[in-house]
């Protein structure tokens, strides 16, 4: 009864102290925090030594965009057939490859003024990225059942082979950077004059990363995302060149993202292809490639204009707040969907606009409060799903600026 009565005074003590961080934001900067964290890449998810200050608007991004995320789990799981509704639509058009950019973008701020380790780069990113997503693998298997005549090797064999029965995001992003290690790795080392062959470099991996004959252990993936990687890369690094587009990327971004997206669909044909195809057969395939990297990137200056217009305020605030905790939200709001009450407690039917919010809403908080509440107090635990071997407590929400 003892241990009971402690357990219970202490798990209160944590709901407290997590409901005080969410309702009373302190003033002051944010944390400062490491590396370039699993989710998204800013400096954020996966923190050990202070080395920058943290950039307010990329968290903001962040926290935008992991937002979309679990709006898109709700469309998806509520809205019969899901991808028929503009809404899922315009958030699926763009949402990954906003976290792939801005890992890309935050990439190059993390090598400014530090040399490169490509084997510890290495070993810090399997350590992000690869055991939380073994680790939520091995929760799924016990969750679905390991098939009886399947060994846990080749479980695991079978799960690298099509990351896409899990959190194919974390390995993916954990690729990209592989993938970009030789490119970071002679940036530091070229005369810069030389630096746009990093340009072909990188696109040579691309090219043949598109090849069909990879198809296998998360490739397929990186073929798409590795572009939206290496432009955050390569734009980060390049933003003194492009500043002359200063004036008027925002004003193409958005018309260009809100005139193409009625166009874009996940899957089947769109609008558009029959005539490419009856046009163009040889390029048509190409032309709806670049159709979908240009809505892609459209969207991601629409979200960096849109952030930048509320970046100063409360809201700005919150979503900088709710950025430094993208990955516990990504790998927990798969589970915490599942439960939501609401639609038993408003007897509203699951397409209601106002229950699809307030479950969006339960799946950011119910995540945040299962990471700070049980995930993030274990060192064991919070290094094992969330790859970090920080010792610290959650930061409460402060003012990033």
């Amino acid at each position: 009864m003892k241990s009971i009565r402690e357990f219970s005074v202490n798990f209160r003590s944590r709901f407290e102290g997590f409901v005080r961080s969410v309702v009373n934001p302190e003033k002051g900067d944010a944390p400062l925090l490491k590396d370039s964290g699993a989710l998204g890449g800013g400096p954020g998810a996966a923190a050990a030594r202070p080395v920058a200050k943290r950039d307010p608007l990329l968290d903001a991004m962040k926290g935008f965009g992991i937002i979309l995320v679990a709006m898109g789990h709700v469309l998806q799981g509520n809205v019969a057939p899901s991808d028929e509704n503009f809404v899922f639509r315009m958030i699926y058009s763009f949402h990954m490859p906003l976290f792939f950019f801005i890992s890309g973008y935050v990439l190059q701020v993390s090598l400014e003024g530090k040399r490169l380790a490509p084997v510890a780069y290495v070993v810090t990113k399997a350590r992000t990225l690869v055991v939380p997503f073994l680790s939520w693998y091995l929760i799924f298997g016990l969750w679905r059942g390991i098939p009886s005549d399947v060994g846990l090797s080749e479980y695991i064999h079978r799960f690298a082979r099509d990351p896409a029965w899990g959190y194919w995001f974390l390995w993916t992003l954990f690729l990209c950077f592989v993938a970009m290690l030789p490119v970071a790795w002679l940036q530091q080392r070229i005369n810069p004059r030389w630096r746009l062959g990093l340009v072909a470099l990188s696109w040579l991996t691309f090219h043949l990363l598109r090849s069909d004959r990879h198809a296998v252990y998360g490739i397929e993936f990186l073929k798409v995302d590795y572009f939206y990687f290496a432009a955050g890369f390569f734009i980060c690094a390049w933003q003194k060149q492009l500043a002359f587009l200063k004036n008027w990327w925002p004003e193409i971004c958005i018309v260009g993202f809100l005139l193409l997206v009625p166009y874009w669909r996940r899957v089947g044909e769109m609008p558009f292809e029959p005539f490419l195809k009856e046009h163009f057969p040889r390029k048509a395939a190409t032309l709806i490639l670049v159709f979908n990297y240009a809505l892609a990137l459209m969207g991601i200056g629409s979200v960096a204009q849109l952030v930048k217009a509320v970046i100063s305020g409360p809201v700005g605030r919150w979503l900088a707040w709710i950025g430094h905790y993208t990955l516990d939200i990504y790998v927990i709001h798969f589970w915490v969907i599942s439960l939501s009450p609401f639609v038993v407690i408003f007897y509203a039917p699951r397409r209601d606009p106002f229950v699809i919010l307030i479950e969006v809403a339960w799946a950011v908080f119910a995540s945040l409060m299962v990471s700070f509440l049980v995930l993030r107090q274990s060192k064991i635990l919070k290094f094992l799903f969330l790859g970090i071997l920080d010792s610290r407590k959650p930061a409460p929400i402060k003012a990033a600026l």
